[in-house]
């Protein structure tokens, strides 16, 4: 039976034996491409000490962990990976995924802390899709946490629909030239003449025509 050891900077494998007799053994699955097996005390105080720490907890040190506690680990790194990208704009990946993997983080952490902070945290900064704030996050999440972290995160979520609709509702107009369209971008069509399909996806503007594009 194998289960994630929550060491910090290595990401060790617990690995235990289907003889209770037998001692468990740790697999190194990142840290070193050699003597990544440990099976004694002397090679888990030898990673301890070569890390810096003291020995004397080797057993709750190195015990295997919960997927709980994984995933806020897992979570964690990702945000605070996401502040030291904040420091070397150059080397950023592109936005959208780093938009999905601390949406991903911050829901981890509210589901297993119920932080209520974090709730603020995600709708404001996260650029969370108005679609995901009325479903997902109010209507799944939301439910799962102790009242106060409910209320927090659906109040959340009201604010930023909010601000949404109201965003929507302002005009802006795409030209000032007077309004003589008569076909619109995303209406399909069939030309009169050749008899194929096609639909409309942007606008060219002269001084004296609209013209469309299609597709």
């Amino acid at each position: 039976m194998a289960s994630p050891v929550n060491y910090p900077g290595r990401v060790l494998i617990h690995v235990r034996s289907p003889d209770p007799e037998a001692s468990p053994v740790y697999v190194d699955i990142w840290g070193s491409r050699f003597n990544f097996i440990f099976s004694s005390s002397e090679d888990l105080s030898r990673v301890v000490i070569d890390a810096g720490g003291d020995t004397p907890f080797l057993t709750q040190i190195f015990s295997p962990s919960p997927a709980s506690q994984m995933l806020l680990r897992a979570a964690g790194n990702i945000i605070n990976s996401h502040r030291l990208l904040n420091a070397h704009e150059s080397d950023n990946p592109p936005a959208s995924d780093c938009q999905s993997s601390l949406y991903a983080a911050f829901c981890i952490q509210i589901a297993l802390t119920n932080n209520l902070r974090l709730s603020t945290i995600l709708i404001d900064h996260g650029k969370i899709p108005p679609l995901d704030c009325a479903t997902v996050l109010s209507g799944t999440l939301a439910q799962l946490l102790p009242i106060r972290g409910r209320d927090a995160l659906e109040n959340s979520c009201k604010a930023a629909l909010k601000a949404e609709e109201a965003a929507a509702r302002m005009v802006y107009p795409r030209t000032l030239t007077p309004n003589r369209i008569r076909f619109f971008v995303g209406m399909i069509f069939e030309h009169i003449k050749y008899g194929y399909l096609a639909v409309i996806v942007a606008w060219e503007v002269s001084s004296t025509h609209f013209h469309t594009t299609h597709d």
